[in-house]
Formats: structure tokens, sequence, C-alpha cells
């Protein structure tokens, strides 16, 4: 997300969404949206606009596209909510760092990940897997998850924390996973070809 890429990204759902709730053109202009009503409640338009550094008629399309989806709804007195299925929506983001030795810089990137991620964790092999317990501490205090991954599996070293991330990356990767993931994993792929390119 952004510059920050997981190595794996799995987003579940305690049930199926509708694929129907989210844009078909859903971006993250839309995500964005979708955050701010989401945590902050009934949002009016010109609010929106000005959280978003928008205009009222460039935000006027953002919010057609999310009624007409029925992931918000207009309120009696002209402002914006989350519609009762969206806010019925639980989903949970999980982002994982896989590293064969370097667990220093596998922890750092893990724990950017906590910004979009509920949970985020470390898978590493196990025989590189840190042993000392100030090193283990680091991933405690961190909130970050840490497995160790042999021929036979994969075992907890140390469970994550639930990060309760809030912010328009998450609505981004919960909307892209529940209309199929195109959205984002062409976006990645994308990516991946620019910086072939370049290289």
């Amino acid at each position: 997300m952004g510059e920050v890429i997981p190595d794996i990204i799995y987003v579940g759902f305690r049930s199926p969404p509708k694929h129907s709730m989210w844009s078909r053109k859903w971006t993250f202009r839309h995500s964005f949206v979708l955050s701010l009503v989401r945590h902050r409640h009934r949002l009016h338009k010109e609010t929106i606009a000005c959280l978003c550094y928008e205009t009222e008629e460039r935000i006027s399309s953002l919010l057609i596209d999310l009624q007409r989806s029925g992931a918000i709804v207009q309120n009696s007195n002209g402002s914006y909510s989350l519609s009762r299925d969206m806010s019925h929506i639980k989903a949970c983001v999980v982002a994982v760092e896989t590293k064969l030795r370097r667990w220093r810089d596998a922890l750092e990137q893990a724990k950017m990940y906590r910004r979009f991620a509920d949970e985020s964790i470390v898978v590493m092999a196990a025989v590189y897997v840190p042993k000392q317990k100030d090193d283990l501490s680091l991933f405690r205090k961190a909130g970050v998850g840490l497995c160790a991954a042999t021929p036979k599996g994969v075992c907890w070293v140390i469970k994550p924390k639930n990060s309760c991330p809030m912010g328009a990356e998450r609505e981004y990767l919960i909307g892209s996973a529940a209309r199929g993931g195109q959205t984002l994993w062409s976006c990645l792929k994308s990516l991946k070809a620019s910086r072939q390119a370049v290289t």
C-alpha cells in the first residue's frame, strides 16, 4: 500500500459480502470517502469535500457512486452515513512479510503494515528465527506476530496483536478484495512491470 508492499495480503470476511456493495469504479478516492463516513458517522458533503481537499462538485460523483452501490445513504438532514449492510460487514486484513534470515528488516517492514492490517506477521525459516528474549520482545512490543517455517509446516513463536487500523488503505484493501481483487492486484502488477522496465 503506497510504497509498502507486503509479500502476502489476506482479507477474510465473517460472511461473504455482496460484490455490488462497492462501486464498479472502485478507487482509492472512493475508499477515502468511505473511511471518513465510517469513522465520523454522519457527514455533510461540504465537510467531506473539505476533508478530502476537493471541491463539492468533484466529491458529488463519488458520493453518487457510493450511494448507488448501497455503501452509504443520505439522511433526512442531508448528511451521509454508512448503509446498514455496509456497517454490518466484518473483515479482517492480515499482512505477511516473509524472510529467510533478516529478521530485523522483516520486523521493520511488518511494523509499517500495522497502519492498514488488523494483524501483521513475519514468517521465517525456523533456523533463523531469533531466539534471544530481548530480540523476541521487540516483536511483542511492536504487536507483530512471528512464525517459524519448516518443511513440515509453520508454527507460532509469537501471536500478533490486533492493531485496529481505521484508514483509507484498509478500506481500499477490503473493497478490492470484495470486488474480486482486480483493482489492487492490477495496480501491483503495473508497479512491478514499471520497476522491471526501469532496471
